[in-house]
């Protein structure tokens, strides 16, 4: 006889059905402070220029990219150089004018005796022409407070060029890491298999997927499992 205190068939119903109980999902991994990318390496930084100080480019980032300031390259001056000077856009993103490139030459024309190129006494003399000072508003806007790199070329040729953060140094890699836009510089932190993240960088002719061919495999499809990669800390 059922018992009258309680509802009828309360004790079927406060029982666990074996087939009903959910899986336990295995919890993750604790967080140990470490970001695993996928990518591949360029080249290491081999040479660097000193930082870009109050608007002075030294000598030897514009010696890099092959201006010397001779006689034999005083008519034209390298697509690198003035590219990169701008980091290869104009006003709003859009592709650099070709103007730009004259407007360079000028200002190369106009380095110190040390062979610097010194844009802020350029551009606030008050003989120079507007569209100078436009150019030299975006170069400054780019290069300030950044560093010229020349890479090592292991791997392929030619040495890689480009601007680098401020705490850049040689031995350096620069990378291309899926999924970021623009390429990157690592520091490995030896014997360990880690990477340092450094920040990133512009690397003249390598900024619109230009690098994949030498990712050696072609163009790596997502979510890249057969890509080694850097652990970053």
């Amino acid at each position: 006889m059922p018992n009258k205190t309680s509802p009828v068939g309360l004790e079927k119903k406060n029982e666990v059905d074996p087939d009903a109980v959910e899986p336990q999902v295995p919890r993750p991994r604790k967080f140990d402070g470490t970001l695993f990318v996928k990518g591949f390496r360029l080249q290491a930084i081999e040479k660097i220029s000193g930082r870009v100080l109050d608007g002075v480019i030294p000598k030897e980032a514009l010696e890099f990219a092959g201006w010397d300031g001779s006689d034999d390259n005083v008519d034209k001056v390298p697509d690198m150089l003035w590219r990169t000077l701008v980091g290869d856009r104009g006003p709003n993103g859009h592709p650099p004018p070709a103007w730009y490139g004259r407007a360079c030459l000028e200002c190369l024309m106009q380095c110190n005796s040390s062979g610097d190129l010194n844009t802020k006494d350029i551009r606030n003399h008050k003989d120079t022409p507007e569209t100078m000072r436009v150019f030299l508003e975006r170069v400054q806007s780019v290069v300030w407070s950044r560093k010229f790199f020349l890479g090592d070329h292991e791997g392929f040729p030619p040495p890689i060029f480009g601007l680098a953060p401020k705490t850049a140094r040689p031995g350096d890699i620069i990378c291309i890491l899926y999924g970021c836009s623009v390429p990157v510089v690592l520091r490995e932190i030896k014997k360990r298999d880690l990477y340092e993240f450094v920040g990133e960088c512009y690397v003249y002719g390598m900024m619109d997927g230009e690098a994949m061919p030498f990712a050696r495999v072609g163009v790596p499809e997502y979510p890249y499992y057969e890509r080694k990669g850097f652990t970053i800390v």
